[in-house]
């Protein structure tokens, strides 16, 4: 059976975070931003990234309402990135993806920890 590799680009493939409030007191973090995991047809694989709520120095943080959400990810010849639906592109893996939380809420300071499985199609191969 031929490998499937998963390039797995977050927080654009992940988790792209929707603010609730959106006040500029501090920011939020994914990481990695990315991940590589080969599969081979049929196979699942857990992964996990981390959202964290970083607050600005001498700030007083707020509690960060965090969406998650899959989105496909198009990189262009100059480097410039787009981000269709989840679905929507030839070599999309989004349909393959579940994450446990849809969304969290995340302390000033703190991070959570997001785990998620891919599952590649027994159909799958080549490159997604």
């Amino acid at each position: 059976m031929d490998n499937v590799t998963k390039k797995l680009l977050k927080p654009a493939l992940i988790a792209w975070a929707l603010l609730i409030p959106s006040i500029a007191e501090g920011g939020i973090a994914v990481s990695p931003l990315k991940q590589e995991i080969s599969l081979k047809p049929g196979q699942s694989e857990p992964f996990r990234i981390t959202v964290t709520n970083n607050v600005r120095p001498g700030r007083r943080g707020v509690v960060r309402k965090v969406e998650l959400s899959l989105t496909d990810v198009r990189v262009f010849e100059d480097g410039l990135l787009s981000f269709p639906d989840a679905g929507t592109t030839d070599y999309s893996a989004c349909k393959w993806i579940k994450l446990e939380d849809s969304a969290v809420a995340i302390e000033p300071g703190q991070a959570k920890a997001i785990n998620g499985i891919i599952t590649a199609p027994a159909n799958a191969a080549g490159e997604y």
